[in-house]
């Protein structure tokens, strides 16, 4: 499915087989109605979380690359993917990794704090957030009974 974002031709992707439901989307900088009704009901989701809006104001990005990455073809604040994870999470969310955070203006810690609050609904659903730099931990989860 598209996404925003200011590259050629970018999209997100759902891949579905054994009765799972997987969904996968970076590098964009809105979540569209497509971008949620694609995620909805997945089983596992990898989400961008790229930025903390204070930390991008703040920081040390020149004012074209800040309005860059803020705007809706750029990147999604911590808080932009809180909205989506609110939008698609369920009760059968089983995994959400937290993927494509800047290292110059986020933090795991407040990425996984701000996405904890978003997934009420879903429970279950282990949360992770992807290393920077090297390969992150694999994720598994409990098929339900």
């Amino acid at each position: 499915f598209p996404v925003p974002h200011d590259a050629a031709e970018p999209f997100g992707f759902v891949v579905r087989g054994a009765g799972f439901k997987v969904g996968y989307a970076t590098d964009l900088g809105a979540v569209t109605g497509l971008v949620a009704a694609s995620l909805a009901e997945c089983d596992a989701l990898v989400v961008e979380s790229n930025h903390d809006a204070r930390m991008l104001r703040d920081g040390p990005y020149p004012r074209y690359l800040k309005e860059r990455v803020a705007s809706d073809r750029g990147h999604l604040s911590n808080d932009e993917t809180a909205s989506l994870l609110e939008r698609v999470a369920h009760p059968r969310l089983r995994a959400v990794v937290l993927a494509h955070l800047s290292e110059n203006n986020n933090r795991p810690d407040l990425a996984r704090e701000r996405a904890e609050r978003a997934l009420a609904a879903a429970p279950r659903a282990s949360l992770h957030v992807a290393a920077t730099r090297e390969p992150s931990e694999p994720v598994t989860w409990e098929t339900p009974e």
